[in-house]
């Protein structure tokens, strides 16, 4: 769960009186995604998978994995998967991150629904 504890805090600032600041609680009560909540379909190319998912916060992940040799960067035989993130405007990170296991990219997922 993301968030901040309700928090009473003084702040002062030289001889004046100080100033309390109340920082507030948010909290997210979904569930967080993880590699298993992925849907995959089949890929263009034969015997490859793909599956994206856009956050709320705009941000999308793309999972792919293909049989050995199919010029991508994961091996489903292995259950290894090629990871694409692109920003909310629709631009990809500089490079997709190649040979990523379901814990690295629920790892992953999590870092990008905190963006």
């Amino acid at each position: 769960m993301i968030g901040s504890t309700l928090a009473n805090s003084w702040f002062g600032w030289g001889t004046d009186p100080p100033i309390r600041a109340t920082i507030l609680s948010v909290h997210h009560h979904t569930t967080p995604m993880n590699f298993s909540s992925l849907t995959f379909s089949d890929h263009a190319i034969k015997g490859a998978t793909k599956a994206q998912h856009t956050f709320e916060n705009g941000w999308t992940i793309s999972v792919v994995a293909g049989p050995q040799d199919s010029g991508l960067y994961g091996d489903i035989q292995h259950d290894t998967f090629e990871v694409a993130v692109i920003r909310p405007n629709g631009n990809m990170l500089d490079d997709v991150i190649c040979w990523q296991t379901p814990v690295q990219i629920t790892t992953m997922m999590h870092l990008i629904e905190m963006l």
